[in-house]
């Protein structure tokens, strides 16, 4: 009985922990307009694209956010594109602060604004594994969002990928892996 009290006892809290985990608020720039694509390879021509900034495990209806996207050198930053129920102080390369006339919907995936950005590359050599990151506000020195109820929330920001380093791989079988250290 001891023992399956234990066990029990053990895997309750294995399961909290990976459920207070996976609840880490965060903002992260994504390739896509859902919120999907976090990770991309050079167009194959030089081009202007629109990126997308969004909030996730926030929620709470946001007020304020604050925050600043750093570029990698496949990127120049052309814009920052809101909606026209925001006011903001600031812009995305230097620090941003956004304040909502209507509250944000933040209780779900919340699109914060669009990107406009030009791409430098056209294939991947030279951009393997680069970034584009969402860092925090250089006044406050935090990713931070205020809910309606003035609940302060420091968040993370989190880094999206141009060119993945990928591994090569090629299907095999387990004797030719063996014979690659027969000697």
């Amino acid at each position: 009985m001891r023992r399956l009290l234990s066990v029990a006892f053990v895997v309750a809290i294995v399961t909290l922990s990976f459920g207070a985990k996976a609840q880490v608020p965060f903002v992260q720039v994504f390739f896509d307009e859902y919120g999907t694509v976090a990770s991309k390879d050079c167009p194959p021509v030089v081009m202007s694209d629109t990126l997308s900034v969004f909030a996730y495990n926030f929620n709470m209806w946001i007020s304020t956010i604050e925050y600043q996207v750093v570029y990698g050198p496949a990127f120049t930053f052309c814009g920052d594109i809101f909606d026209d129920r925001v006011r903001t102080v600031g812009n995305s390369e230097w620090g941003l602060h956004v304040t909502y006339r209507d509250l944000g919907d933040a209780r779900g995936p919340f699109r914060l604004q669009r990107l406009c950005v030009v791409w430098h590359c056209t294939d991947c050599s030279g951009y393997l594994d680069t970034h584009i990151e969402v860092i925090p506000h250089p006044d406050s020195g935090v990713v931070r969002a205020v809910s309606s109820t003035d609940v302060v929330l420091d968040a993370v920001g989190m880094v999206s990928t141009t060119c993945p380093w990928t591994t090569p791989t090629q299907k095999s079988t387990w004797g030719q892996l063996k014979s690659l250290y027969d000697h």
